[in-house]
């Protein structure tokens, strides 16, 4: 299990020196065609359970890096046993249990999602981490990018594909077909997240001040 130090440590030595685009999950990436473009990198990074096949021209096929951020259960085991060890998962640690057989599982101690705050505090050389709005965890795709910034100078480049920097509370959550929208779930996020729009504030102000390519 990993704490903060030593992810970033074993992060930056996994990326060094590597292009890495991390492909969010957003419906914006239908009818585009990144999946060339994303796959040219030396890295692809890609979340949770999301399947790329049937969308290789819009999402590209490889993927090297997992992260998955939900709890995964019962139901999630066909497609996790489908991807054959190819890909390292990196997931918190209430998955530890699901994610001991995969032999390239690795698991992070620390609060990953709530490290985040600290984390912007030193990109933004803000106090992020104490405001009321951000006293719930953020979504995994913003964590890892706050990671990823923070991790910035030892990568040779970084490119978003399939993230959203406008607020939405309506329509398909995923590309992929798993039927889930929004105005579902809005409620659920409120719970568990913080605040979609100050969280959406951070991603732009990362955008605006770091060298990373976005493709929406």
């Amino acid at each position: 299990m990993y704490e903060l130090e030593c992810f970033c440590e074993w992060l930056s030595s996994e990326l060094y020196n590597k292009n890495v685009a991390v492909v969010g999950s957003s419906p914006n990436l239908l009818g585009k065609k990144y999946g060339e473009l994303i796959d040219s990198h030396d890295i692809v990074i890609r979340f949770n359970n999301a399947s790329v096949s049937g969308y290789e021209n819009s999402v590209g096929c490889k993927t090297h890096l997992r992260f998955v951020g939900f709890r995964a259960g019962a139901s999630h085991y066909k497609f996790f046993n489908s991807l054959a060890g190819n890909e390292k998962i990196i997931s918190i640690a209430k998955n530890e249990e699901f994610f001991s057989s995969y032999k390239n599982g690795i698991i992070l101690e620390y609060s990953f999602h709530r490290a985040s705050y600290g984390l912007i505090d030193f990109l933004l050389n803000e106090k992020i981490s104490e405001r009321a709005e951000y006293q719930k965890p953020p979504r995994t795709g913003f964590a890892l990018v706050t990671h990823l910034c923070f991790i910035l100078p030892f990568l040779n480049s970084l490119n978003i594909f399939g993230m959203e920097r406008g607020f939405r509370d309506e329509g398909p959550e995923h590309f992929y077909n798993d039927g889930v929208k929004l105005e579902n779930i809005m409620k659920r996020r409120e719970k568990n997240h913080c605040d979609i729009e100050s969280e959406l504030f951070l991603f732009n102000e990362l955008l605006k001040n770091y060298s990373v390519g976005f493709y929406g």
